[in-house]
């Protein structure tokens, strides 16, 4: 086993407004996580990055596989499941905004159009739990579930919420807010992501490269000590 540490710290200087904001951010992939968590329960897997396992559907996000439990039935409902995600009929919801998927610290949100993107991601790869090949079940977490990452924000996103797109582990930068693809947030300092164990928290962006290399993986083997 490989030990590693972890840097969870938050930032020196933060306004009132920049905490809220934050929080806000924070509160939604929890959230999320605790929709990947009733999807679980039903399906005991976590979803696909792009559809059901062995369909012949085409592509569709694991967003639009969690409206049902973050009370967006409606929307599911009306998703059109045998056309692409931005198809004839699914482009009828291409201009609807959902609060749930934007991080309000992301200065593009401000203005009177409706803001689409997401800024939460989740990492797709087989060592992942995003994995498009099979899907993947707790037995398969073996680094644990509290050191293996959901999803993250990606500043700046020009990924629609419905879009099956996401960060690709193998291509992505493995630092946070390196200017590059990966992992990053207007945030100061670093970046919030959820844990498969629910928690959400505050990563630096010191912190080391193959210290957050290991927490997108979810059987590599490595164990991560914070403090």
């Amino acid at each position: 086993m490989i030990g590693l540490c972890i840097h969870v710290s938050i930032p020196a200087v933060y306004t009132p407004r920049h905490v809220a904001r934050r929080s806000i951010c924070k509160n939604n992939l929890k959230q999320l996580g605790l929709a990947m968590h009733f999807y679980y329960d039903d399906h005991k897997m976590f979803p696909s990055p792009k559809g059901d396992f062995g369909n012949e559907l085409p592509p569709y996000s694991w967003r639009i596989a969690l409206l049902p439990y973050v009370e967006e039935s409606q929307l599911f409902d009306r998703y059109n499941f045998s056309e692409e995600w931005n198809g004839p009929s699914n482009a009828s919801m291409n201009s609807i905004q959902l609060t749930l998927f934007l991080c309000p610290e992301n200065p593009l949100r401000t203005g009177d159009h409706p803001r689409t993107e997401t800024d939460y991601v989740g990492i797709i790869g087989d060592e992942t739990i995003f994995s498009d090949g099979h899907p993947t079940k707790f037995h398969d977490i073996s680094d644990g579930t509290s050191n293996t990452l959901m999803f993250g924000e990606l500043l700046n996103s020009d990924i629609h919420w419905m879009e099956p797109r996401d960060l690709d582990f193998n291509a992505i930068s493995k630092r946070i807010n390196s200017g590059g693809v990966g992992i990053s947030s207007d945030h100061e300092g670093g970046a919030n992501v959820a844990f498969v164990d629910g928690m959400v928290r505050f990563l630096s962006e010191d912190i080391e490269p193959n210290v957050l290399r290991a927490l997108m993986t979810k059987s590599g083997g490595e164990t991560v000590d914070e403090f």
